[in-house]
C-alpha cells in the first residue's frame, strides 16, 4: 500500500483536485471541481488493470478465491478508508460531520461509499495525467487489486467513528 506522501507526489498538481467534493468547490464560486472527469479517468484505468490482473491469473492457471469484486462501491470504500482518503477529502465543513456519521454505520448507503470511492478513482486519473499510464496502473494493482485480495476487512465504522470524535474534538 502506497503513503499518502508517495501519492500526492505521484498525483502532482492533481492530487487536491481529485479529492476535492462538489460542496467544497461551490464554497469558493469561481472554483471548478475536476473529481468527475478525473474519477470518470481513474474508473477506467481501474477497469482495464482489473481486466489485465484476471487475464494474467487465468493464463497462469490460478483461481482466484470468492471472485472479489474490485470495483464495487464497498471495495473502493474500504481501500480508501485504508489509505486514510477520509482524513483528507475535501468538502464543505457542514457536510463533514454529517459524512463521518454516516459512513461510521455499519452498512454506509452506495451515496455515502461514493464521497470516497470517487476521489480513490480521481486519484488514479491524476496519477495517470501526471505519471503516466503505467504508474496509474501500478497504483490500481498495489492499492486496489493487491488489497482486495489480501482478504484484509478493517472496521471501516470504528475507524470513521473515530475521525468524527477528532473533529468533534477540533470543533469544541
Amino acid at each position: 500500500m502506497w503513503s499518502m506522501d508517495k501519492i500526492r507526489r505521484a498525483a502532482g498538481s492533481g492530487f487536491y483536485p481529485a479529492i476535492t467534493l462538489p460542496s467544497y468547490a461551490s464554497m469558493f464560486g469561481g472554483m471548478k471541481c475536476k473529481i468527475p472527469r478525473l474519477a470518470r479517468r481513474g474508473d477506467e484505468i481501474l477497469h482495464k488493470a482489473v481486466i489485465d490482473f484476471r487475464a494474467q491469473q487465468k493464463d497462469k492457471g490460478v483461481k482466484i478465491p470468492g471472485n472479489p469484486d474490485f470495483e464495487s462501491a464497498k471495495a473502493l470504500f474500504m481501500v480508501s478508508i485504508m489509505l486514510g482518503l477520509h482524513e483528507i477529502v475535501r468538502m464543505s465543513p457542514e457536510h463533514r460531520g454529517e459524512f463521518l456519521e454516516l459512513a461510521s454505520q455499519e452498512e454506509p448507503t452506495k451515496h455515502v461509499m461514493r464521497n470516497l470511492s470517487e476521489p480513490l478513482e480521481a486519484i488514479i486519473g491524476a496519477i495517470e495525467a501526471n505519471m503516466g499510464y503505467g504508474m496509474s496502473l501500478s497504483f490500481a494493482h498495489d492499492n486496489v487489486i493487491d488489497i482486495v485480495m489480501s482478504g484484509a476487512e478493517v472496521d471501516t465504522g470504528i475507524i470513521l467513528s473515530q475521525s468524527l470524535q477528532n473533529e468533534l474534538i477540533l470543533a469544541s
